[in-house]
């Protein structure tokens, strides 16, 4: 266990204390997830390295399943997703989860990057990559960078849909749209202008981009109707129908997923807080492009002395 500073050290002490085993307590000054990670990484002795967020709850079977995973040799990382049934019944808490469940379940199981709330990975192949970037000082895209990293190093990274964990957090509505905004969107956008990787999976699939642009599309014809000459406005206020229609039926297989879960009133009510969370994608991602643009970031930025290519020991490039 490592802790991010010593707010809960008490806490964590207890926890272990009922806990009787191996476990080993590491604390450091406030320097960020991805160097806490780091920290842990390595400070472990064994071959395996299983990453849990501390707002989850894992089942029994959590570390046989992940040990499972590893007996084939070519299988560098894998990871799995949050369950369909999140502590917190809260709709924002709903929401965020259930989306997330969703995407991860429905993503490629050959994957084109990581997640740290429930993942594991080869030290050899974690070490090789340079691990976390630690310029990641908050909670943000470390792990999809990192992915990024090992992807690029021919690693094989897997999604295992069986791999599910509760999350216990709680979540509003501005901590939902300051992530998206701050930690993901701005930051996925720069990562993908530095590497020119844009992959057809998970957050960044083909039909999470055009419920993007669809957002985008539909908000600016809405918020230009009122000032456009009286021939325009109607057509801007039509167009903009047309792109949320569009955006719902683009979305269907996440909303019948909603209603099939939580009933019809949750799916509607998604609906609406999907859209306000792809029209803050859309505005993250011009921020994104903006201070990449004028930080004048080109590929690679993260981690330049790691190879852009090469094969890891017992893989086939």
């Amino acid at each position: 266990m490592v802790l991010d500073g010593e707010e809960g050290l008490l806490r964590a002490r207890e926890i272990l204390g009922a806990s009787p085993g191996s476990t080993r307590l590491l604390v450091q000054p406030h320097r960020g997830p991805a160097e806490a990670r780091n920290l842990g990484a390595r400070s472990a002795r064994g071959e395996i390295l299983l990453f849990i967020d501390a707002d989850v709850v894992v089942p029994r079977h959590l570390v046989a399943g992940v040990r499972e995973s590893f007996a084939d040799p070519s299988v560098d990382a894998v990871f799995g997703s949050y369950d369909a049934f999140p502590k917190e019944p809260g709709f924002f808490s709903q929401f965020r989860n259930l989306l997330h469940h969703f995407v991860h379940q429905n993503g490629r199981p050959e994957a084109s990057s990581f997640w740290t709330g429930c993942g594991a990975l080869r030290a050899r192949a974690f070490h090789a990559a340079g691990g976390f970037d630690p310029r990641y000082r908050d909670s943000s895209i470390e792990d999809v960078e990192l992915g990024y990293r090992l992807r690029r190093m021919n690693a094989r990274i897997l999604l295992l849909r069986d791999l599910q964990v509760q999350h216990l957090k709680r979540w509003t509505p501005f901590e939902i749209l300051r992530t998206d905004l701050l930690r993901r969107s701005v930051p996925w956008t720069r990562l993908i202008l530095r590497t020119r990787e844009f992959p057809d999976d998970l957050a960044t699939s083909w039909s999470s981009r055009i419920s993007v642009a669809l957002a985008a599309a539909g908000a600016a014809a809405a918020l230009a109707a009122p000032f456009a000459p009286g021939a325009f406005s109607p057509g801007l206020l039509a167009a903009s129908g047309l792109s949320a229609t569009a955006f719902v039926a683009t979305n269907v297989p996440l909303f019948t997923f909603f209603a099939s879960v939580r009933g019809l009133p949750f799916a509607m009510a998604g609906i609406a807080a999907y859209w306000a969370v792809a029209l803050t994608s859309a505005m993250g991602f011009a921020l994104g492009a903006a201070t990449s643009f004028f930080a004048g970031e080109r590929a690679p930025l993260v981690h330049e002395r790691v190879p852009q290519c090469v094969a890891l020991p017992g893989i086939d490039s």
